[in-house]
């Protein structure tokens, strides 16, 4: 019986995203979506956790893709909005009646602080782990068991709503029930057809 929902906060909450960020940075290089994902992952990984700094991402993505600064600096100000998914928003207003819910999310230090300062996520949610927070990603099976910890659910009463695969592979390998999110109205169509939930 599933009593608590961890949502994905970009691409999911959020319509910013990752992948987002390289489009922009596509339109300026001769690289691939693939490649370029490939040589920005390691970097993406070093600010989620508070490694670097804004500055210092910047620079490290300039060392690996030859990109302009200026070019750079336009995609990382994409990443810096918060741009919820008002739609998936309405949503978890009803969810909250009849679940726990919580967040879990890979988010370098300062687009968290953006987060907290223009979302009352106390509001809506139970509890929350940002990355940069904890210094660990989704990656590390402990961020997991943390957020159950501060839900007070065993993973297979807790349903984990991400937008990438690798992500949910790993909730599922932990013994999370999951989905893979695209819009909210299929997730609400989950609810209804798998859970019994209306709204």
């Amino acid at each position: 019986m599933i009593k608590a929902i961890v949502f994905d906060w970009h691409g999911v909450l959020d319509k910013v995203s990752l992948i987002g960020f390289v489009e922009i940075l596509k339109r300026n290089t001769h690289l691939s979506e693939d490649r370029l994902l490939e040589l920005i992952r390691p970097i993406d990984r070093k600010i989620t956790i508070g490694e670097i700094n804004k500055d210092q991402f910047i620079e490290d993505v300039y060392d690996a893709t030859g990109i302009n600064k200026a070019k750079i600096l336009e995609a990382t100000n994409y990443i810096d909005q918060v741009i919820k998914d008002e739609e998936l928003w309405r949503l978890v207003e009803k969810l909250r009646k009849k679940y726990k819910l919580g967040i879990l999310s890979d988010a370098p230090t300062y687009k968290t602080e953006r987060i907290k300062y223009f979302v009352n996520l106390d509001r809506f949610f139970d509890a929350y782990i940002f990355s940069s927070d904890v210094g660990m990603r989704k990656d590390n099976p402990k961020m997991f068991d943390l957020i159950c910890e501060l839900l007070n659910t065993k993973p297979a009463e807790t349903l984990f709503v991400d937008d990438l695969e690798r992500n949910i592979e790993r909730a599922k390998k932990l013994g999370f029930e999951t989905f893979l999110y695209e819009d909210a109205k299929e997730l609400e169509n989950y609810f209804r057809n798998n859970l019994g939930f209306t709204t």
